[in-house]
């Protein structure tokens, strides 16, 4: 029987690529949009793994983790806790224009 990841992710891009990523190296796998969402598949089918976005609408990854450690069916769950790299900070135009060189 394959291993079986959960990915809990609520941007539809994320979740589809980590998905199809997972299961093209054989893994079972199940997505969920929220951290309700994601007790609830967590709690009924006990996944090896859970790729837990931090930022979910609602209940955020850390509460989800919190609660999981918290109950006996999934307290031995690994969790992987994931979030987006945040943009780097871009200089200012203003910042920009004063190291411009003479000609």
């Amino acid at each position: 029987m394959a291993k079986s990841i959960l990915v809990v992710d609520d941007e539809a891009s994320i979740a589809f690529a980590l998905e199809h990523l997972m299961k093209a190296e054989g893994y079972d796998v199940t997505v969920a949009k929220d951290g309700d969402m994601a007790i609830s598949e967590a709690t009924a089918r006990h996944p090896d793994l859970i790729l837990l976005d931090i930022s979910l609408p609602g209940r955020d990854g850390y509460d989800v983790c919190q609660t999981l450690r918290a109950e006996p069916g999934t307290h031995d769950v690994k969790i992987v806790m994931m979030r987006r790299p945040q943009p780097r900070h871009t200089r200012s135009k203003r910042a920009l224009q004063s190291e411009r060189m003479p000609i």
